[in-house]
Order: C-alpha cells, then sequence, then structure tokens
C-alpha cells in the first residue's frame, strides 16, 4: 500500500506512539467519513435543488 521506506517509518512510528496511533486511527476515519458525508449531501442538495 505504501513505499516501503514510508511504510517501515510508519512501522516504527507506531511501535513508539502505539497508544496516539490508536487513538489517531479511528478519529482520521471519523474526520474522513463525516467529510465525504458532507460532500455527498452537498451535491445532492445542489443536484435537487439547483
Amino acid at each position: 500500500m505504501l513505499l516501503t521506506t514510508r511504510s517501515a517509518g510508519v512501522k516504527q512510528w507506531k511501535r513508539k506512539h502505539s497508544k496516539a496511533y490508536r487513538i489517531a486511527l479511528p478519529l482520521l476515519a471519523v474526520i474522513v467519513l463525516v467529510l465525504v458525508l458532507v460532500l455527498v449531501l452537498v451535491l445532492l442538495w445542489k443536484w435537487l435543488f439547483g
């Protein structure tokens, strides 16, 4: 998925900040989900009422 040098860096970061990673990952997923949902709703609104 990622480049080998980057994924190695990510693995190292995960080991150093395992707790922060466990918190940041679901938070990031929620933020992305909300952004996608808002984008879809805005596009739908423009399509229906634009």
